[in-house]
Order: structure tokens, then C-alpha cells, then sequence
């Protein structure tokens, strides 16, 4: 739908101990998560949704703040 801003999620971690990142040659889209417009733009501040996925954190370097398991958002449009 297009006034839906839908966000992949990727099959890939990124490891919050030794900072690699863990998945194959090609990384599959498992799921997406959709928002509507005016709540993507209060979360996002306009970023496009092209440039935002989602990932699985491993390893426990970050706790509190970001636990083992969790999914944290990407923006992938930053090197």
C-alpha cells in the first residue's frame, strides 16, 4: 500500500562484542515491518524507507542498552 512505510528485516547480525557482521554471501529479507506515514515520519524524520532495515544484534558488549537478541534499525545510507 502506498501509504504504508514498510522496513526489511534482514537475515543478518551484527555482533555488539567484536563489531563483525554475521551472515552470508547474499542476505535474505525474512519480514519487514510497516508503520503508517505519520508515525514513520515521527520515528524516522524523513529518511526513506529504502535506506532503513532491520537487524539482529548479537553478543552482549551494549547491555543494558541494547541486549543479546535484540533488533535494532539500520540506516544503511551512512558509510
Amino acid at each position: 500500500m502506498k501509504d504504508l512505510f514498510r522496513i526489511e528485516i534482514l537475515d543478518v547480525s551484527a555482533s555488539a562484542g567484536n563489531g563483525l557482521i554475521q551472515g552470508g554471501d547474499v542476505i535474505d529479507v525474512i519480514h519487514a515491518i510497516e508503520y503508517n506515514k505519520d508515525k514513520a515520519l515521527a520515528m524516522f524524520g524523513g529518511r526513506p524507507a529504502a535506506e532503513l532495515k532491520v537487524i539482529n544484534v548479537r553478543g552482549d558488549s551494549m547491555a543494558p542498552t541494547i541486549e543479546p537478541g535484540d533488533l535494532i534499525f539500520v540506516d544503511i545510507s551512512i558509510n
